[in-house]
């Protein structure tokens, strides 16, 4: 059943005893249950926390933990499952369903006591009723049937009266009853088979789990600065990896801002109160120092605030797919973007007029910038002339003549680029036509290009002026290189004067940091490491972890690219499909399912994009790599087409009906049923046989 009130239908239930909390391994989830940690910490609640990745586990955890527990709450588990014949508990035993994978499963919705499902329904999820899936007379008329024909009989042989016309009679009209009813429940059963398969055909994701209790958080009267951040981190999560659609998360941006203006100025005002009632000694109140949250545009670049301007665009599956920087045409295109970005400064736009009927050459060359003197000190005027080693060797002058006639515009550059290495000049004269606001007849315009050193080193090293027009340079830049829709809403921690981190930049640290295990950290370790990076005290786990996820991303760049290279993306009819294979360059980091499926999302894109037929873009893809290889198990990871403007995969439908219809032994374990466990032997007859159903 659904549970409307939070607060009365959900805390102030499980207010009074220990609870046990089962989170499912994700961001999401994770965000979720720090929420719900600080909320229980408040009125002092006793709860035990579990983290669990399979069904498996989740059976292990509720076995080992059920002792005096009456109420257990999953977090992003638990939910498109029937609980009450999984996990087969006592009668006293209340769950709490908080899971944005969809659909929910059909008897957690009208279960009446035992499950209550915390996230409210939507209009796209058409639930079934009650009545076309449970059929509480059928038993009944079955009973019924069989006591009319046990009655008839007993009657026959004990009276014995009646002749035999007038029982035969009797038994024609029962029949006809009997069949009549086997006919309608036949329909029912046949409608209900149907509705089923309509309702779990696809599965997708719903509303944030870590915004729900941040929901509970605010009805509470105990929101926080960082409460909704992390809320905000769980929806960031969602849209970063592909779990949702763009409208969904800008609605759920706009009710972000209003939290945002409401909790941060009144966090302001409140210190701003408790700092005047302070004593004249005290020091001052500054509020550049509060813990703030600002709402602004940024760019879909991967981390390019903790690393360089070119890693970031190289390695971002954004710019990678659309300027396919896996050829030598998209490298050259990157390194196009990367002179396009003008130091957009005042002094450089100077408009120098030249004496008519004067040629290009170097005599004016010089004497246009000795004729900027007036305007530029001495320093700048030597860095353009021999160049330094903070400019680097891409110095490059361009000077535009605008020629205007009644059919056409003529624009006749000269490009000098400036070598320290060997103290030269080269002159390039060419005519193009530059998209400029305004032009001048015989004028000469003047410009600086992006130094390529600049790009080349880390982002908080660059030169402030750079900085704070970067944003304003990609977002020139993203309509002719065919970057449409680079920019996104998002959200910027802000901490006094230390470093501030982007919502993706929390995503990324955190998925990297929950994914890599090794021999010293085991999952649970990871997990637990993965919540701790949220908390500002421990803010080396966050660093750690985003240095893991460039790590992770450009790995996942060269592989992408050598994966196209030697065309190991194959297509099999109705899907295309990509085997990472054993004793691959750090194959073993795709045994985890957000790395595999992050692979998968970047190879279909870049698949789509090198393919030029249009049937590529109506393909989705299957994904498979090692998972053990003592137990020769391998892992598979479905992603539905890159067109669907909702991101809803029927691979979860499709791997149940392979599984029952061969004798592949395919585990489903997960809690997304797109991701599976088979034996590597067996993966080449489970491809023929999806092949086969999909066809």
């Amino acid at each position: 059943m659904f549970v409307e009130d939070l607060v009365k239908g959900f805390y102030d239930i499980i207010s009074k005893n220990k609870i046990l909390i089962l989170v499912n391994y994700d961001v999401d989830a994770i965000c979720a249950v720090k929420i719900l940690q600080c909320i229980l910490r408040f009125d002092n609640i006793v709860y035990v926390l579990v983290p669990v990745k399979t069904v498996t586990e989740l059976k292990k955890a509720f076995e080992e933990q059920k002792v005096d527990v009456k109420y257990v709450i999953l977090i992003n588990c638990g939910g498109t499952l029937d609980i009450i014949d999984i996990l087969e508990p006592e009668e006293n035993i209340t769950f709490f369903v908080v899971d944005s994978h969809r659909p929910t499963d059909i008897c957690n919705i009208y279960s009446s006591s035992q499950v209550r499902v915390l996230t409210p329904p939507e209009d796209e999820e058409k639930i079934p009723d009650f009545e076309d899936i449970f059929n509480e007379n059928e038993s009944s008329d079955d009973e019924d049937v069989d006591s009319v024909e046990l009655d008839d009989e007993e009657e026959s042989d004990i009276v014995n009266v009646n002749s035999v016309e007038e029982q035969q009679n009797k038994r024609r009209r029962l029949d006809q009853s009997t069949l009549i009813k086997r006919r309608e429940r036949r329909r029912w059963e046949e409608n209900r088979k149907k509705l089923l398969f309509d309702y779990t055909q696809f599965s997708y994701y719903g509303r944030s789990a870590a915004m729900l209790m941040f929901d509970l958080a605010w009805k509470l009267h105990r929101e926080s600065v960082d409460l909704l951040w992390w809320g905000i981190v769980g929806v960031t999560e969602q849209y970063i990896l592909g779990k949702t659609e763009r409208m969904r998360y800008l609605k759920e941006v706009e009710l972000i801002a209003g939290h945002i203006g409401r909790i941060c100025d009144s966090t302001i005002i409140n210190d701003d109160e408790d700092n005047m009632s302070q004593s004249s000694m005290s020091k001052p109140s500054n509020t550049s120092t509060q813990l703030r949250i600002e709402s602004e545009k940024d760019l879909l670049l991967a981390l390019y605030r903790h690393w360089t301007i070119e890693c970031s665009l190289r390695y971002s599956m954004f710019t990678a797919v659309s300027l396919k920087l896996w050829t030598i045409k998209g490298e050259k295109r990157l390194k196009q973007i990367l002179a396009e970005m003008g130091i957009d400064v005042q002094i450089f736009q100077h408009i120098v007029k030249i004496p008519p009927h004067s040629h290009y050459n170097i005599v004016y060359f010089l004497w246009s910038l000795l004729s900027l003197t007036q305007f530029i000190s001495p320093f700048i005027m030597i860095c353009l002339l021999f160049g330094n080693s903070k400019l680097g060797d891409n110095i490059l002058i361009a000077f535009h003549r605008t020629t205007n006639s009644s059919d056409k515009i003529t624009n006749t550059t000269l490009e000098v680029e400036f070598q320290p290495c060997t103290n030269d000049f080269h002159l390039n004269l060419h005519q193009l036509y530059f998209k400029r606001e305004f032009w001048f007849n015989n004028s000469i315009l003047i410009y600086l290009r992006l130094p390529l050193a600049e790009s080349r080193q880390m982002y908080h090293s660059m030169d402030l002026g750079l900085r704070k027009q970067f944003y304003g340079m990609m977002e020139k830049i993203s309509n002719t290189h065919n970057l449409l829709q680079m920019t996104y809403p998002s959200f910027m921690l802000h901490q006094g004067f230390k470093t501030r981190y982007q919502c993706a930049d929390y995503v990324y640290s955190m998925v990297a940091t929950l994914e890599t295990n090794s021999r010293e950290n085991s999952p649970t370790q990871c997990f637990y490491n993965t919540m701790d990076s949220l908390s500002r005290s421990k803010k080396e786990f966050l660093d750690q972890g985003i240095e893991k996820a460039k790590w992770i991303l450009s790995n996942m760049f060269r592989h992408v690219q050598a994966a196209l290279d030697m065309r190991q993306v194959i297509l099999a009819g109705p899907f295309y499909y990509l085997i990472v294979q054993e004793g691959t360059l750090h194959s073993q980091h795709y045994s985890n399912p957000h790395c595999l499926t992050m692979l998968a999302s970047f190879a279909l894109r870049a698949q789509v994009a090198s393919s030029r037929k249009i049937k590529a873009t109506r393909l989705p893809l299957i994904a498979s790599a090692t998972l053990d290889s003592d137990q020769d198990t391998c892992l598979i990871v479905g992603i539905p087409p890159i067109t669907e403007s909702m991101p809803k995969s029927f691979f979860g439908k499709a791997f149940e009906q392979v599984s029952n219809k061969t004798n592949i032994e395919i585990s489903l374990d997960y809690f997304d049923s797109s991701i599976a466990k088979m034996q590597t032997k067996d993966r080449p007859k489970f491809f023929d046989a999806l092949t086969a159903l999909l066809s």
